[in-house]
Parts: C-alpha cells; structure tokens; sequence
C-alpha cells in the first residue's frame, strides 16, 4: 500500500469494512485490539479506539450492518462483527451450483465469478461453501 493511502485517513472506513468483512460474521466477532491489529497488518494505518467507535457508528448510519456483542473466538469477550453481508450464503451455493456445466467449459471464467462471488463473505463462510462445492462436484 503507497505511503499517500497509509497517511489518508479518509480510507480508515474502507479498511474497517474490508477486515469485518473478510474476519467476522454472525458466528465470528472480532476484539477491538484484533481489529485494530488487522488494520495496521493489512493497510499499515494506526488507528484508536474513538476512531474505531466513530467510524463503526458512521458506516452504520450509513447502511452496513456492524454489530457489537458477540463472543469472540476466546469466549469471553465481545467483539464486533459484520452481521450480514451483500448476498446470502444459500444464494451463491444456487449460484455456483448451476455454474456447474460452466467449470466444465471454462474452468478459468468459473473461477473468477467464484472468486468474485465469495468474496462477499467471510474467511469462515467461504470455507463452508467451498466444502460444499467441494462435495457437490465428488457426488
């Protein structure tokens, strides 16, 4: 990421979205030190608690479904979560099955809607669905 980006903290939303996007989910939250470790680690920007709190309010107010509360995977702490995403998980299992033939004509044009349509979704969804796709394509 180029130094201009790192110091625009105009990008701190889209860093926030694309982690709670990528980390989280209904049955995956995430810590506020774990959330601003992502930040720093993907997008090399440090960003504070009342930055975090301000901006999670902001994307809010503006549509995206942030949530706090949730345990976190240690158990005992809560954590944020984004608690829906843009498509849902069965819509995209349809999708991707009735792709199906497609993969055998244009595995590379399949693989990239796949990509595309995944994602949408968290690290732990997508495991789900390829394991789904994975079981589909064996039976």
């Amino acid at each position: 990421m180029s130094e201009q980006i790192r110091e625009h903290k105009k990008i701190i939303p889209l860093a926030l979205i694309r982690v709670l996007e990528e980390e989280t989910d209904e049955n995956h939250a995430i810590m506020m030190s774990q959330l601003q470790s992502s930040v720093v680690q993907q997008y090399g920007i440090n960003v504070d608690r009342r930055t975090v709190y301000a901006t999670v309010k902001l994307l809010n107010d503006f549509g995206y479904d942030i949530r706090y509360g949730r345990p976190c995977e240690n158990g005992s702490d809560k954590g944020y979560y984004m608690a829906s995403h843009n498509l849902t998980m069965d819509e995209v299992k349809e999708v991707l099955s009735a792709m199906n033939d497609m993969k055998k004509e244009n595995a590379e044009k399949y693989e990239r809607i796949k990509r595309a349509l995944l994602r949408h979704f968290s690290r732990y969804q997508r495991r789900g669905i390829e394991e789904m796709l994975n079981d589909t394509s064996q039976g």
